[in-house]
């Protein structure tokens, strides 16, 4: 039976007892790691402050830790990739200093596909842009807490030199680093090769904190450890993906040099079972996601849409505007046009976990639980791992849980029919607008 986690908090400890309950191996891969965000749990309290103690307690009962952190653009995400390589290193360092280095196995992993001549120069003029931000706070920062930053940023470093007058940081002239053209997205947590958190811990324990994730036990968590030992050999190239029946993914490899995109398709099982299951819905799809761009999955939705005038739709957005708000309105005018009043946007409100995941449900009969945004990085190119859940029991769990959270719990349920639910949810969010503790409103469309 799956268990369905809303809060940081809920997630938090459920990570945690993982690590404390873990016999032989923890294999996990999460978008960002800080080793001094506090325990919550009361077994975690007992071992140490931070998740570092933690790790240094597995490490210490015998048990091998596996984990995969991504190598954030060091032009656009700077603070991501400092933060990543600074908690490998000091994660590394703390297992040499208790003397159990082979137990860790901690990889920071960039994507093998890279930008092209046919994109190069578009892209870098963008990364040029964005990281003069970055370049300005180093060149302001203290000069050893300077060099401190730089140890940690190997994906910029090389590419930086003193501006003439030996006062700022500035790139150098010549410099044409190697720009990747995907990234590592997925969160996935197996202990034991048999409990599996899909998902990773929040970034902070504020309660408040909302972001799906799910433990489930049995064959997805195979799935699921099949793929962490692979995915890094299937997406250089060097091993087939497979096939698997639980566990959904977004992979790509290096494209060739006759392509003319920089990745080549390896799996597409999100982007597939949403087309697949949108096509069948006849009653309600509901989507939370943290973008929505994809033209194409816009373009089957608004098919649907159309041929199926009892079908409802609802889909729920963050409150900060996507990187390409643009495409996004785009795609939301489409569906619009094709749903009318069938269609609600929701704007979600309050604080979102990083860890948490998206969510599509169709007729409560089936459940898309992903890393991945709607957008065609993640649905065609970026790494990206989710399960598909078809038991009815465990369907209707992740599907009141998570819309409960946004209507709020006082709330009677929702009216059976998919306009009814709609037209329901957008009252409700209306009826929320003036309240402190509102937790959604009306997503403005276009």
């Amino acid at each position: 039976m799956v268990r369905v986690i809303l809060t940081s908090y809920e997630a938090n400890e459920a990570f945690e007892r993982a690590f404390l309950q873990a016999r032989r191996e923890i294999w996990a891969a999460f978008n960002y790691f800080d080793p001094d965000l506090e325990l919550i749990s009361p077994p975690g309290t007992r071992v140490g402050r931070s998740w570092s103690a933690l790790i240094a307690a597995t490490l210490r009962r015998g048990v091998h830790l596996h984990l995969f952190l991504p190598d954030a653009d060091p032009f656009l995400a700077p603070a991501a990739h400092r933060a990543n390589h600074a908690s490998a290193r000091r994660l590394q360092a703390e297992a040499t200093s208790l003397g159990v280095p082979n137990l860790l196995d901690i990889r920071i992993l960039t994507h093998p596909a890279r930008h092209g001549p046919l994109t190069y120069g578009t892209e870098w003029g963008r990364r040029r842009a964005a990281i003069a931000p970055e370049l300005a706070l180093l060149a302001a920062a203290e000069p050893r807490a300077r060099l401190r930053a730089l140890g940690d940023m190997p994906g910029l470093a090389p590419y930086l030199g003193a501006a003439a007058d030996g006062t700022k940081m500035a790139l150098r002239a010549l410099a044409h680093p190697p720009l990747a053209a995907a990234r590592h997205h997925h969160q996935l947590l197996v202990a034991d090769r048999h409990l599996l958190l899909v998902g990773g811990p929040g970034a902070s324990t504020d309660p408040r904190g909302y972001g799906l994730r799910l433990m489930r036990e049995g064959p997805s968590a195979a799935d699921a450890q099949a793929h962490l030992e692979h995915f890094a050999a299937a997406t250089a190239g060097k091993e087939d993906p497979g096939t698997q029946r639980h566990l959904l993914r977004t992979l790509s490899r290096r494209g060739g040099r006759l392509r003319r995109g920089p990745t080549w398709p390896l799996r597409q099982d999100i982007a597939t079972a949403h087309v697949a299951l949108a096509r069948r819905a006849e009653d309600l799809i509901y989507i939370e996601t943290r973008a929505f761009t994809d033209p194409e999955l816009a373009g089957e939705l608004a098919a649907v849409g159309r041929a199926r005038p009892d079908l409802g739709l609802i889909m729920m957005l963050p409150e900060a505007p996507p990187a390409d708000p643009a495409a996004q309105a785009q795609m939301l005018a489409q569906l619009v046009r094709a749903f009318g009043p069938r269609f609600f946007a929701g704007q979600m409100m309050g604080p979102l976990c990083q860890g948490g995941q998206r969510l599509t449900l169709f007729d409560r009969r089936a459940a898309l639980v992903t890393s991945a945004d709607l957008t065609p990085e993640a649905l065609y190119r970026d790494t990206e791992a989710g399960l598909y859940v078809r038991t009815p029991r465990e369907v209707n769990e992740i599907g009141s849980r998570a819309m409960a959270y946004w209507l709020m719990p006082q709330h009677a349920a929702a009216p059976v029919g998919g306009p009814a639910t709609v037209a329901l949810w957008r009252a409700r969010a209306e009826q929320q607008k003036d309240r402190g503790d509102r937790r959604m409103r009306p997503y403005p469309l276009p």
